[in-house]
C-alpha cells in the first residue's frame, strides 16, 4: 500500500516565517510516500516561493493544483505559467493541471486541474453574494462602474476584513462579461479532465482526482450550511462534475476518488457508487493534514 498525504487550503501566505518552518518540519517528519495539494496554496506574489519551500523541504513528491487565492494580486494565465516553469526546478513538484497522468502503483494514478466555479449552476444572474475574486484577480476585475456601499450583500470573508479599502455594490459588477470568462475556466478543467481521467481508467484500478471547486452541489457549504442559488455558481465546478459522472458510468468498475478545498467544511458524499467525493476542513492560520489516504 502507497501513503499519500492530503491537504488543502493551507494559506501559507497567512504565517510568519517561524510558523511557516514549523508546518514545513511537520510535513517533513511524515510518513508518507507523495503529498496531494488541492489548492490555495498561497497568493501570486508568493505562491512560487512557498512550492520552492514545500518541494525543498519535504524532498518527495508534491502533487497539487491552484485555487482561487493562489492567483490573488495577479492573474490567472500569469500564474499558472510562473508554476509551471517553478516545477522545471524541482522534479518532486508537479502540477497536475499542466500535466497527465501521474502514477503512484499499478493500481492507483491521479489526475487533476484547478477547476473554477463555473457559474453554471445556481442563479448566477440574480446572485447577491460577492467573491473576492472579482477584486483581485486581473481577468476578473468587470465592472460597469466604480465602489459604491456594501448594503444588500453577501461577503464572503476575504472581503470583510478589507472593507475600508474598497466596497463594491451587487449591480455594478458586469455579469455580462464575467459569466464566459467563469464558464470557459470551468470548460478548460473539464477538457483537461475529458482528456486524461479516460485514460487514467484504463489503465488503473483506482484514480484520485485533485481539484479546487467542489464539482457537485452535496459537497459544496459555505459557512457551515449548504450552498444556496447565491453561492452555488462559485462553490461548484459543473463543467467538471459532468466529466467525472460521464467517466463514472463509462467505467462502472473502476473507483474515483474526487479531493477538493475552497469551503473549508469538511463533507464527504458518495455521488455513485464508484465516485467519491470530498471536500476538506480548514481553518486560516491553522494548516494542516486532512489525512493520510492508503492506496493500492
Amino acid at each position: 500500500m502507497a501513503r499519500l498525504a492530503w491537504a488543502t487550503d493551507i494559506h501559507l501566505n497567512f504565517l510568519d516565517d517561524e510558523e511557516r518552518r514549523a508546518f514545513l518540519a511537520q510535513l517533513a517528519s511524515g510518513d508518507f510516500e507523495a503529498l496531494l495539494l488541492s489548492g490555495d496554496i498561497a497568493e501570486s506574489p508568493g505562491v512560487v516561493g512557498c512550492l520552492h519551500e514545500l518541494a525543498g523541504a519535504l524532498g518527495r513528491r508534491i502533487l497539487f493544483v491552484l485555487g482561487n487565492h493562489d492567483f490573488y494580486r495577479g492573474g490567472i494565465a500569469s500564474t499558472r505559467d510562473q508554476v509551471a516553469a517553478a516545477c522545471a526546478d524541482w522534479p518532486n513538484l508537479l502540477y497536475l493541471s499542466r500535466g497527465g497522468i501521474v502514477a503512484i502503483s499499478d493500481q492507483t494514478a491521479v489526475v487533476g486541474h484547478d477547476g473554477w466555479g463555473d457559474a453554471m449552476l445556481g442563479d448566477f444572474e440574480n446572485s447577491r453574494a460577492l467573491v473576492s475574486d472579482f477584486r483581485v484577480i486581473d481577468e476578473l476585475k468587470l465592472w460597469k462602474v466604480g465602489p459604491h456601499t456594501l448594503e444588500g450583500l453577501k461577503l464572503d470573508e476575504p472581503v470583510e476584513q478589507d472593507l475600508m479599502k474598497w466596497t463594491l455594490r451587487h449591480e455594478d459588477l458586469d455579469r455580462e462579461a464575467l459569466a464566459p470568462i467563469l464558464r470557459g475556466l470551468g470548460q478548460e478543467a473539464s477538457q483537461h479532465l475529458a482528456t486524461w481521467l479516460p485514460r487514467a481508467l484504463e489503465t488503473h484500478q483506482q484514480v484520485v482526482v485533485l481539484t479546487h471547486v467542489p464539482p457537485f452541489p452535496e459537497i459544496a457549504w459555505h459557512r457551515g450550511t449548504p450552498c444556496d442559488e447565491d453561492w452555488l455558481p462559485y462553490y461548484t465546478c459543473k463543467s467538471t462534475a459532468d466529466v467525472l459522472l460521464d467517466a463514472a458510468r463509462r467505467y462502472p468498475r473502476r473507483q474515483i476518488l474526487v479531493l477538493c478545498g475552497h469551503t473549508h467544511t469538511r463533507r464527504d458524499a458518495t455521488i455513485l457508487p464508484n465516485l467519491r467525493a470530498v471536500a476538506g476542513e480548514a481553518e486560516y492560520m491553522e494548516p494542516r493534514i486532512q489525512e493520510i489516504i492508503e492506496v493500492p
